[in-house]
C-alpha cells in the first residue's frame, strides 16, 4: 500500500500485542467474518459471531449485555418460522427444532463467551450499520427471518443512542476482563439496498459513536478498516464483482494493516513459518504413488507438532 499510486495514511501502533496464547474474539457483519477467517488460517484460537453476523450496533451491544449479566434472553425473543425456529437476535443460520432447544443454546453460546473472555487478548467489534429494523413487539432485530415488512419499522440510530447502549457495557468488560482489548472497526461492506446517500449517512453516525467510545479508555482502539479500503485502495478493483464487498486482497491488505498496529516482529516471523506450513498443507502430489503420498501426509504431521511445540497455543 505504500507507495505513489496510494494516499499516504500512518495508523498508530497499538501496545496491544496478539500472541498464540490468547484468543482472539470477534463480532459484528460480515467483514468480521473474514478477517476472523485470516486468524484461523494463522493458526489463532478464535470465537467469532456465534450467533451469526449480526449488522447493528444495539443487536451486539445486546448480545454482549446478556453474556456479562446473570440473565438470559427473556423467551420473547424466540421466533417461530415456517420452516425453523430461530431468534430476533441472531441471523438465519442459528436455528433449533424446539423452543427448548433454542434456550439450551443461547445458554452455551453465553457459557462459552463468559469463558473466552476471561482468556482472550483481544475483542473486535465491527459495526456494519446504522440503520436498524424495529419490530413492532421486540424492537430492534438482528435479522428479520423474512417476517412482513410491515411487521418492522426502518429507524436511524443515532451515534449518541449507540453510545448509550455500548458505554455501561464496555465499563463491565473493563472491569471484569483487564486483559482484553476493545477494538471498533467500521465495516467497509456499502449498504447499497439502503442507497448511497442512506449508507453514508449510517456510516458517519457509526463512526462518530465509536469515536466518542474510544475517547473514553485507552483499552478501547479504533481500527480504521473502513477508511483503508473507501480513503486508501478506493478503487473499484479492490471489491468482487457485486462493487459493495471488498475483495480477497483488499482483505488481505487489511489484514496486513491489521498486524502492523496490533502484532509485532516476533508475531510476524511466526506467521512467516505458519504460511510456509499452509502451503506445504495445500500442495498436492500429482501421478505419486500410494507410498509416496503416505509419507508426504507424515511429513506434514510432523511439522505440525514442531510448530505446535514451539508455538504453544497455535491451532492447525
Amino acid at each position: 500500500m505504500r507507495n505513489s499510486f496510494f494516499l499516504p495514511f500512518n495508523t498508530a501502533k497499538q501496545s496491544s500485542v496478539l500472541s498464540y496464547t490468547h484468543p482472539v474474539m470477534l463480532i459484528g457483519s460480515c467483514f468480521s467474518d473474514e478477517i476472523a477467517e485470516r486468524f484461523r488460517y494463522a493458526g489463532f484460537t478464535v470465537d467469532a459471531n456465534p450467533l451469526g453476523t449480526i449488522f447493528h450496533p444495539i443487536s451486539i451491544a445486546r448480545f454482549l449485555s446478556v453474556v456479562l449479566a446473570q440473565h438470559q434472553y427473556s423467551s420473547d425473543h424466540i421466533v417461530h418460522t415456517d420452516h425453523y425456529i430461530g431468534s430476533w437476535e441472531a441471523s438465519t443460520r442459528v436455528r433449533a427444532t424446539s423452543k427448548d432447544e433454542m434456550v439450551k443454546l443461547f445458554h452455551a453460546v453465553k457459557n462459552d463467551w463468559i469463558n473466552q473472555l476471561d482468556k482472550a487478548s483481544h475483542l473486535f467489534i465491527t459495526l456494519g450499520t446504522a440503520w436498524g429494523y424495529e419490530h413492532q413487539g421486540y424492537g430492534i432485530v438482528a435479522n428479520c427471518h423474512k417476517f412482513p415488512q410491515s411487521d418492522f419499522s426502518k429507524v436511524m440510530t443515532s451515534a449518541e443512542e449507540i453510545q448509550y447502549a455500548f458505554q455501561p457495557v464496555l465499563e463491565e468488560l473493563s472491569n471484569r476482563f483487564p486483559q482484553l482489548n476493545v477494538v471498533f472497526t467500521i465495516s467497509p461492506v456499502r449498504h447499497v439496498r439502503d442507497g448511497l446517500i442512506e449508507n453514508n449517512r449510517s456510516k458517519a453516525e457509526l463512526i462518530a459513536a465509536v469515536h466518542r467510545l474510544t475517547a473514553k479508555s485507552e483499552k478501547w482502539t479504533y481500527f480504521p478498516s473502513y477508511e483503508l479500503v473507501i480513503d486508501v485502495l478506493r478503487d473499484y478493483r479492490f471489491y468482487k464483482k457485486d462493487r459493495v464487498h471488498p475483495s480477497d486482497e483488499a482483505i488481505d491488505c487489511v489484514w496486513d494493516e491489521l498486524l502492523n498496529v496490533y502484532g509485532s516482529e516476533t508475531l510476524r516471523n511466526q506467521l512467516s513459518v505458519v504460511e510456509r506450513f499452509r502451503k506445504m498443507e495445500q500442495h498436492k502430489l500429482l501421478h505419486a504413488s500410494e507410498s509416496e503420498k503416505q509419507l508426504w501426509v507424515k511429513q506434514i504431521d510432523e511439522e505440525r507438532k514442531k510448530l505446535q511445540q514451539s508455538l504453544p497455543g497455535i491451532l492447525l
